[in-house]
């Protein structure tokens, strides 16, 4: 093993990451994609990356499948950005960064839609984010205490 991949045991994470890059460039890669592993990215000074922004939340903040943010709030964006200082500061410099990939995609389908409505509704207390999805249901619905039907533009009955 040692022969092929050279002697890992000082530090395994750094000679993981130094023989994955030199794989990747061996196959013809120049860069590291967002959800590539940091160690990876760093490896070697001619390798570029791209660096995943974790703005709208981290993995810490998830409770029950949801984010237990308001994103209307005031906090939140305040909260948005300061991970936006800490993250790019560090790396205005680097002449490896291609640019930026910003979180995941927020999924507002099937359980994780009523994941977050739940949150709005039933978790956060009374804010921005709570009013504005009362405001968006009283819109959509006849009474937004008690939902009848969907709102539909093509209905001729209005």
């Amino acid at each position: 093993m040692n022969a092929k991949y050279g002697d890992c045991s000082v530090n395994a994470t750094v000679c993981w990451a130094n023989n994955v890059t030199n794989q990747l460039m061996d196959w013809g890669f120049n860069a590291a994609g967002g959800w590539t592993a940091r160690s990876v990215q760093t490896a070697r000074t001619n390798f570029s990356y791209i660096h995943l922004l974790q703005l709208a939340s981290t993995w810490s903040q998830h409770e029950n499948g949801w984010m237990q943010n308001d994103f209307f709030g005031e906090t939140w964006e305040n909260e948005v950005y300061a991970r936006a200082r800490a993250q790019i500061a560090p790396r205005m410099n680097d002449a490896n960064l291609v640019g930026w990939w910003t979180d995941n995609e927020i999924s507002f389908t099937g359980a994780d839609a009523v994941a977050f409505l739940n949150t709005y509704l039933c978790v956060l207390e009374d804010g921005p984010g709570r009013r504005r999805l009362i405001r968006l249901l009283h819109d959509l619905y006849d009474d937004e205490s008690s939902p009848q039907r969907c709102h539909d533009d093509d209905d001729d009955d209005d």
